[in-house]
């Protein structure tokens, strides 16, 4: 669905669309039950969506539907200030409405946000809104939702401010539009190039010392010209610099007493794609790392199609978002057929333990971007010291690119081995089962712990996809190694014949 979207300030998720109040994790409610009929207001106002989505369109019909679903009052539609022509409603939150509104003075439309007045902690309502503006306003990085004006509404004096409107779509929304259908080489390209981008907000966000703590596809506009937002800061957290980033860039300051505090055992984020900090309600270890599992959680859903958690009740969800327990991409969507080296970065950026993910957002997004230059269909295999990696005799189906530690090459003559040669990182063993189906001609056993990259057919087509000049160059050489090894066995068969057998010992396994 194509619509508009502008940043939606919330503060708790435990699936419904977020209630602007504290939960402490011991009272959060069940989901409903689903009716074997399923509503699509009632299914995206329990969070049951694929992706989890509580995204708000432009669509008012579905907004309102939405709104009572879960109890949200009617739309309040307060007059702007006399410089904005109001065009109608784009979305609203747990205590804020947003409209789309024209701009008298510079002759464009823009997204004012407003605060809706509950009568309840009105004071820390209004400065948990204008620290969003605050925050949103400073971190000006071109993969951010730029803020630009701050003001109170002449109706009611509600505070709200003005932001860019951005036309086109959720990345939920485009990672859903081929969720049932196997990922290709084009289309994965696509989304990867999203995700980077947001990569680079994040890391902007850090450096200037705030973590998002809501990051999720639902959260990232791509306008209509491929320009990517991260939206909705309201949540932010401000902390200390990111060390590596932050060397000549000014902090985000925000006053001290605008600044809304939380106890610890209160959760903040959306609990599909929760980090294990923010499900037991540490709030005192959020940090960039809560951001970094943020974004691990947001390319396992482009790569699966669907969030890392999933589950019928809030209780569940969180029970495994606790302890951090996600089924691996390859168990929850086998028909995406994802490349293997992405599947594993998204698991290491999720990991339970903080310092078992990637210290900084650099370092994840330059595992991605290793991937997107090659090699990302080929699955990495670690080997302790002493496995047989390849057994001589037996059939082939993969080749193997040694990246780290030594192999021994060896066969078994009268029942004695001999060693042929020793194999390091860069080399390669195993390729001629990728062109013939031929037996192992020798073995190949891990000499340390070793880590190796596996080719196989299938995986090498992969990797050639797009690039037609190097798949056809591939498929030559593959067909030229086949006739002559067809050759060599028909000229070892007539020598055998002649009586003089020829020992064909290969330099390395092949």
């Amino acid at each position: 669905m194509r619509g508009s979207l502008c940043s939606m300030a919330w503060t708790v998720n435990v699936g419904h669309p977020r209630l602007m109040a504290n939960r402490r994790i011991d009272s959060l409610p069940p989901f409903p039950q689903r009716s074997a009929q399923k509503d699509p207001a009632e299914e995206r106002a329990l969070g049951a969506l694929p992706l989890g989505a509580d995204t708000v369109h432009d669509d008012v019909a579905a907004r309102n539907s939405i709104g009572e679903t879960i109890g949200l009052p009617p739309p309040e539609v307060v007059a702007p200030p006399s410089r904005y022509i109001d065009e109608g409603s784009v979305g609203r939150g747990g205590m804020s409405d947003v409209r789309r509104v024209q701009d008298r003075e510079v002759g464009r439309r823009v997204a004012l946000k407003h605060l809706r007045r509950s009568g309840t902690a009105p004071d820390a309502e209004a400065n948990r809104f204008l620290t969003e503006a605050s925050i949103t306003g400073q971190l000006e990085h071109p993969n951010i939702i730029p803020v630009h004006e701050v003001g109170v509404m002449p109706a009611d004096g509600s505070p709200y401010f003005t932001m860019k409107l951005v036309e086109g779509q959720t990345f939920a929304d485009q990672i859903r539009a081929t969720q049932d259908e196997p990922l290709t080489p084009a289309s994965l390209e696509v989304l990867l190039e999203v995700f980077v981008r947001i990569c680079d907000a994040v890391a902007y966000a850090h450096a200037r010392g705030v973590v998002h703590r809501d990051l999720k596809p639902e959260n990232i506009m791509v306008a209509s010209h491929g320009q990517v937002y991260v939206m909705d800061w309201g949540v932010a957290f401000i902390g200390a610099p990111s060390p590596a980033d932050a060397e000549g860039i000014r902090p985000v300051v925000v006053p001290k007493e605008r600044l809304v505090g939380e106890e610890s055992g209160y959760i903040v984020g959306t609990l599909l794609y929760m980090s294990p900090e923010q499900a037991r309600g540490h709030t005192e270890e959020i940090d960039s790392q809560t951001d970094i599992f943020g974004l691990g959680a947001i390319l396992y859903t482009l790569l699966a199609g669907r969030p890392p958690y999933d589950g019928r009740s809030a209780v569940v969800v969180l029970s495994r978002a606790r302890d951090a327990d996600i089924e691996s991409v390859e168990q929850v969507a086998p028909h995406r057929s994802a490349p293997p080296e992405l599947a594993r970065i998204a698991i290491k950026a999720m990991s339970k333990a903080k310092g078992d993910r990637h210290a900084t957002v650099a370092a994840l997004k330059a595992d991605v971007a290793t991937v997107m230059r090659g090699g990302g269909w080929f699955q990495t295999l670690r080997f302790p010291a002493g496995t047989v990696i390849v057994q001589e005799g037996t059939p082939g189906e993969a080749a193997f690119i040694l990246l780290k530690g030594e192999c021994d090459v060896f066969k078994m003559e009268r029942d004695k081995r001999r060693d042929i040669s020793r194999l390091g990182p860069g080399e390669v063993f195993g390729e001629v089962a990728v062109f013939t189906s031929r037996l192992r001609v020798a073995s190949v056993v891990a000499r340390t712990d070793v880590e190796v990259k596996v080719v196989t057919r299938d995986s090498l087509g992969r990797e050639l996809v797009g690039r037609e000049w190097l798949h056809g160059f591939v498929t030559a050489l593959a067909n030229r190694f086949a006739h002559l090894d067809g050759e060599v066995t028909r000229l070892r068969a007539l020598l055998a014949e002649l009586g003089h057998p020829v020992d064909a010992t290969p330099s390395r396994e092949g």
